[in-house]
């Protein structure tokens, strides 16, 4: 016997997880174009990147608007920079609708910082800017091969084989610490995650790090004079992050040290670039790592706190978007550091005030799902004590134009005092009720 409609409709509200209604103190990020096609916006404003459904990616800029790319229609794109402002990666993806793989490569172009002078470098995926924008690095599925290429010279470039990979969508991570060291991350015949070391003069590779799990997760950022190396367990069987800051001149493991320490399993994605005294991650801040609770974090470089930057229950991923800090959600763009766009409303919020800072060592965890709050106070405003709130006999109406004027002014007052009374009602029996200071900043009612 099937589910009539109405069992259908209540079955699946009460199995949609709360968290998929919360609402957020993070604003939105505003532009004149739709964020949809929204690509690229300076921190200064002076130009933005979107495309168009024909498959065009233009430049606006100085009310005018040039072409960068052009391909078929739906064709997406992607736009990358990096702090040092000299360079743009345009990432084209010429049948995002009809190939949804992992593994196909994208044209990848080149072109300088706020201008439309693009440049093919080569096909691949997750592409990387390196040493002030002189150097890009991609990887190809397809060869399983590195690909390093200069800017400005497109006749010096390299390339870095990697081993047989046992799994067939890991993609590796890649940081030059000179033009004749590189940092990349591999995994051995077995599958356990490695990090080496290539020297481009002698074509020798010297092995970093080698993980004793297959279960864990490498992940390299550098910013200026220092590197970071994340270690992120993946899956329940080893319970651990650590992230390790060394220099970024000769990274070794043994002269770095430990920042951040985590029994549990973090996401990771982290993002160096923003600050020289923060970095940034999605952290789990579950009880354990059953939770789906995960937030993005900050790491104060000096005092080691880890302060909760977002309430969304459900952090996925952050980005640096020419000094803006980003959290995509929903088809919009939430500004969680950084300054507004002209068309926003609201000023973002440098971190939620609400969510303490975490003690250097010490994991603090959050409920895993919302709570209402049945003790909040009522919004109702009441007269001072000892106020007469009658109409001032000097200045206003006498006699029985007074009386008929008071008497409209008490039922006004009264209406709207019955009307604050059933709305402060209807919130303590749980609509629309506030969170704990822990929790998501509201619930919308089911």
């Amino acid at each position: 016997m099937g589910l009539s409609r109405y069992s259908l409709l209540a079955f699946l509200l009460l199995s949609f997880p709360l968290y998929g209604f919360v609402s957020t103190k993070l604003s939105k990020m505003s532009t004149k174009q739709d964020i949809i096609n929204l690509r690229f916006m300076s921190l200064d404003n002076k130009f933005t990147i979107y495309q168009r459904r024909s498959g065009h990616l233009l430049l606006s800029t100085n009310f005018k608007v040039i072409e960068l790319l052009q391909s078929n229609a739906g064709s997406q794109y992607e736009v990358i920079g990096s702090e040092d402002r000299k360079k743009l990666v345009l990432i084209q993806d010429q049948d995002y609708f009809k190939n949804i793989s992992i593994r196909k490569n994208k044209k990848i172009y080149i072109a300088d910082f706020g201008n439309s002078n693009a440049t093919l470098m080569g096909e691949g995926t997750s592409p990387s800017l390196h040493l002030m924008d002189t150097w890009l690095s991609y990887f190809s599925f397809d060869q399983n091969v590195l690909h390093f290429g200069n800017t400005e010279n497109s006749t010096l470039k390299f390339q870095i084989k990697l081993q047989d990979n046992k799994n067939p969508y890991f993609i590796p991570q890649a940081v030059m610490l000179s033009e004749n060291l590189v940092l990349y991350t591999d995994t051995d015949q077995k599958g356990f995650p490695i990090l080496l070391k290539f020297t481009r003069s002698s074509k020798n590779f010297e092995p970093i790090y080698k993980s004793s799990s297959i279960n864990e997760k490498i992940e390299i950022c550098r910013y200026k004079d220092h590197l970071y190396l994340g270690l992120f367990s993946i899956n329940k069987g080893k319970n651990s992050t650590i992230i390790y800051q060394g220099d970024a001149s000769d990274f070794k493991l043994d002269k770095s040290k430990s920042i951040y320490e985590s029994n549990l399993n973090d996401p990771g994605g982290i993002i160096c670039n923003f600050s020289q005294d923060e970095i940034f991650f999605i952290k789990n801040t579950g009880k354990n790592n059953s939770s789906k609770r995960t937030e993005l974090v900050e790491l104060n470089l000096k005092t080691l706190q880890t302060n909760i930057l977002s309430d969304l229950y459900y952090t996925a991923s952050a980005f640096n978007m020419d000094g803006r800090l980003l959290i995509p959600y929903r088809g919009e763009f939430l500004l969680v550091k950084g300054p507004p766009t002209p068309d926003d409303k609201f000023t973002s919020s440098a971190a939620l005030k609400a969510f303490p800072a975490m003690k250097p060592g010490h994991d603090e965890h959050f409920e895993d799902t919302p709570k209402s709050s049945s003790d909040k106070t009522s919004t109702n405003s009441q007269p001072a004590p000892g106020k007469d709130s009658s109409v001032d006999t000097k200045s206003g109406p006498s006699g029985p134009n007074k009386k008929k004027e008071q008497g409209k002014k008490d039922k006004t007052e009264k209406n709207e005092k019955e009307k604050k009374d059933e709305k402060g009602n209807s919130k303590k029996k749980g609509k629309g009720s506030a969170s704990p200071a822990f929790g998501p900043q509201g619930v919308w009612p089911i």
